[in-house]
């Protein structure tokens, strides 16, 4: 383990963006949350992150909207904590920064001006993203997030680490009055590098139970999900292709699981099979997110090429789950 005097001052560390402004393609793969826990997992443990945070490949659907589902399994391993603040915002946000050190923030983006949610209208509150506030001045945040969700980013760029911007505290005052809330997350007991197939193992056990899983109330997963995703392009469902960074999160499932699995090759020996079906699946869902980009940038009608994809993509995602449940049981 090391710990944070080990890993570097946080105002110097690469985040999105080494300091050559390259990006780092590994928190692309990440959703928000999950980058802020992989800033925080290497504060304090070196173990490999491609291997980490391998999970589920499921889809879900409840109540109609589609979602990426997560497993169990690194809940022993981590722990979240949040504050919804209801109140005197920068006050107990400065607080709770003294107390706790680095926190995630999430509020209604499409009221900071500094965010690119800001210009898509404010019908709704976007409250599903999260965002890192590594420090605080008197009058501005300290942030790290993915340099695409910033407007102007060039006028709020930390003079020497392009990985970090500061905003003024006072635009983010009529979002926090929408909503606001604070969480941090931390960890403990991580196994070690010798536990890393047990691990992924355990990804993968979950993952293939979950492809099997019956629909329980509104939700479907896994294969009932896809099922689910035909009837919707023959009926015309067109909203289920709205939320494109999730069909972004079902190819960057599988490509963090390639990468996981080639790190562990010399200890599974069933791969062989998985990793041809892991391929495939990897050029389905690439181009279903594609066509997902055009039905929400360029509003093109897609169930009809996405109803053509499904057949060939569900009968290879059944060859996968049967190479990875002989993987498990190896």
């Amino acid at each position: 383990m090391m710990n944070k005097t080990e890993k570097g001052n946080k105002f110097e560390l690469d985040y999105h963006i080494d300091h050559n402004g390259e990006v780092m393609p590994f928190c692309s793969m990440l959703g928000c949350f999950e980058q802020i826990c992989y800033f925080e997992l290497r504060k304090v443990s070196d173990v490999n992150p491609w291997i980490y945070f391998c999970d589920n490949l499921n889809l879900g659907i409840e109540n109609g909207n589609a979602h990426v589902m997560t497993t169990e399994v690194r809940d022993r391993y981590q722990k979240a904590e949040r504050w919804v603040i209801e109140e005197n915002h920068f006050e107990k946000i400065s607080s709770l920064i003294a107390q706790e050190g680095e926190v995630a923030l999430r509020t209604a983006f499409n009221y900071v001006p500094n965010y690119t949610w800001s210009e898509e209208g404010k019908e709704g509150l976007h409250t599903a993203h999260m965002t890192y506030v590594i420090g605080e001045d008197a009058d501005g945040y300290y942030i790290v997030d993915s340099p695409t969700n910033f407007l102007n980013i060039e006028t709020i760029r930390h003079k020497d680490n392009p990985s970090i911007v500061k905003i003024p505290k006072q635009n983010f005052a009529e979002a926090f009055e929408k909503y606001c809330e604070i969480c941090k997350v931390r960890f403990s007991n991580l196994y070690e590098a010798e536990g890393e197939v047990d691990y992924l193992k355990e990804i993968l056990k979950e993952t293939v139970e979950w492809y099997h899983m019956e629909p329980e109330g509104d939700t479907v997963v896994g294969r009932k999900a896809l099922l689910y995703m035909l009837e919707q392009c023959d009926a015309g469902g067109v909203d289920l292709f709205l939320p494109f960074f999730m069909y972004y999160l079902m190819v960057s499932r599988r490509l963090l699981l390639k990468r996981g699995m080639n790190l562990c090759s010399s200890r599974i020996e069933n791969r062989g099979g998985a990793m041809e079906y892991l391929d495939r699946s990897i050029g389905y869902w690439t181009e279903i997110k594609e066509l997902s980009f055009a039905h929400l940038y360029d509003h093109k009608k897609v169930e009809g090429e996405v109803r053509g994809l499904m057949g060939p993509l569900m009968e290879n995602e059944d060859r996968l789950m049967e190479s990875l449940e002989k993987i498990i049981h190896e």
